[in-house]
């Protein structure tokens, strides 16, 4: 039986592994691409923002693009984990907001420019 074209994009699935960024197509089961993220450090999760990902790491914060395409990398002063409650990575309207192991916080807006910084 045939397939729309709507039905065969949502068969395809993007996930995070081992610092490679995989775009699978699970109808035919196969992998459409795969890249390699150069990042220093664990990647912790990929999160969908528009046609791009924004990838949590250890160490960076990564917007890669649609093609799997780097767009900017944001690196703080220390790994971005917390020791208390609060949670060291969101993703809010206009920016994200990262807190790292120093208590440091940062908000990012989604060019990868640093808007607030707190130590």
């Amino acid at each position: 039986h045939s397939t729309s074209r709507r039905q065969r994009q949502m068969c395809i699935r993007d996930s995070l592994q081992c610092n490679y960024l995989i775009k699978i197509d699970l109808e035919n089961c196969c992998v459409v691409s795969c890249k390699e993220i150069d990042a220093l450090g664990h990647l912790f999760e990929l999160y969908r923002y528009g046609d791009s990902y924004i990838i949590y790491g250890e160490l960076d914060i990564i917007r890669v693009e649609a093609n799997f395409e780097t767009s900017w990398v944001f690196s703080g002063s220390e790994i971005f984990v917390t020791m208390d409650d609060q949670a060291p990575f969101e993703m809010s309207n206009d920016r994200i907001i990262l807190r790292d192991w120093d208590n440091n916080y940062y908000e990012v807006d989604y060019n990868g420019n640093l808007l607030v910084f707190k130590n």
